[in-house]
């Protein structure tokens, strides 16, 4: 949640992109809670009354381009849900209605709940966070064995810390070329 909503408050403070912040994390919410939404309608109650205007879902914040559609009520089907066609429906609305919008979608983690493998499977990328160090590798081998037939899968190694003399050092790139002789 912290890299989701990092990435997208940054995508937010560039010019020529407008975000939309979806919380598909249904049972954390930890994305509406950030904003204070917890309470708020969202993703699951647009996806279980289909004849609602998705509008009616969407909060603004205060980062002017950036737009939250909260996780909602908690339901028992939420897996359903996000498997739906209705959902489908709504990825691909994202696409063609909004074409200057970058939509950055908060799940659960991928081996805590399958709602996380279904996502993967209706965007056009997924990012996949590793925790450095807390993070077994045999975990990180078996959620990309389920990512295997994704398109477009990133990782991002997160909390990371690099030992000194390991890393690229920029001194000599940066140097003037009279020095370098």
């Amino acid at each position: 949640t912290f890299t989701t909503v990092n990435l997208a408050m940054s995508i937010a403070m560039e010019l020529d992109h407008t975000v939309l912040l979806v919380d598909a994390d249904v049972v954390k919410s930890d994305v509406s809670r950030l904003f204070e939404l917890e309470e708020a309608e969202g993703l699951t109650d647009y996806l279980a009354q289909p004849e609602r205007a998705l509008s009616e879902f969407l909060v603004s914040t205060d980062i002017d381009k950036l737009t939250v559609l909260p996780a909602g009520r908690p339901r028992t089907n939420v897996t359903e849900l996000l498997a739906s066609d209705h959902m489908r429906n709504l990825v691909n609305q994202f696409g063609q209605r909004y074409p200057d919008r970058i939509v950055v979608i908060d799940s659960p983690p991928l081996l805590a709940a399958t709602g996380a493998s279904v996502l993967a499977h209706l965007v056009g990328q997924t990012v996949f966070v590793v925790e450095a160090i807390r993070t077994p590798q045999s975990a990180v081998e078996e959620a990309l064995a389920q990512l295997r037939s994704v398109r477009n899968v990133g990782l991002v190694l997160n909390k990371s810390r690099s030992d000194e003399g390991l890393g690229y050092q920029y001194g000599s790139y940066y140097a003037n070329s009279s020095d370098l002789r």
